[in-house]
């Protein structure tokens, strides 16, 4: 198993460092932390448990809320960087929004409470994701 407070601080410092555009980006260019990456956003979307398996170029990635319902969520190829499986969508979006946490949205409060609260209203709605799984993603990041 992943230690999840680990993979979550390295990839906010890395996050916070660099103002990576997207998911892809910070895969190219971090290719040596990809696993660390990807195991901190599935923790960060929701599940308790993480693990992942190498053959290869490519590592799969397990995820549940309890070590018997862990499932293949996602499988990355570290030689193409291609990201693929049925939550590849939701880790993509679960990095946009780490990332406007981490260099986005640190100066909202600055401003008056409805301003932060329309901002992040519009910014859930531009991303796709519905307000539970943004609290989901803040609560755990």
């Amino acid at each position: 198993m992943i230690n999840r407070i680990t993979v979550i601080k390295e990839s906010k410092e890395l996050i916070r460092k660099n103002n990576f555009n997207n998911l892809h980006e910070i895969l190219i260019q971090k290719n040596d932390q990809s696993t660390s990456i990807i195991s901190a956003l599935l923790f960060v979307s929701g599940f308790n448990y993480v693990s992942t398996n190498k053959k290869n170029s490519c590592i799969t990635f397990s995820a549940g809320n309890s070590t018997s319902d862990m499932q293949v969520k996602l499988t990355y190829n570290t030689d193409s960087k291609e990201l693929s499986g049925v939550f590849r969508d939701t880790i993509e979006k679960t990095f946009q929004v780490v990332n406007a946490l981490e260099n986005r949205f640190d100066s909202l409060l600055l401003y008056p409470q409805e301003i932060r609260q329309h901002t992040i209203k519009e910014f859930i709605i531009g991303v796709g994701i519905d307000k539970t799984f943004f609290e989901t993603i803040l609560k755990n990041w």
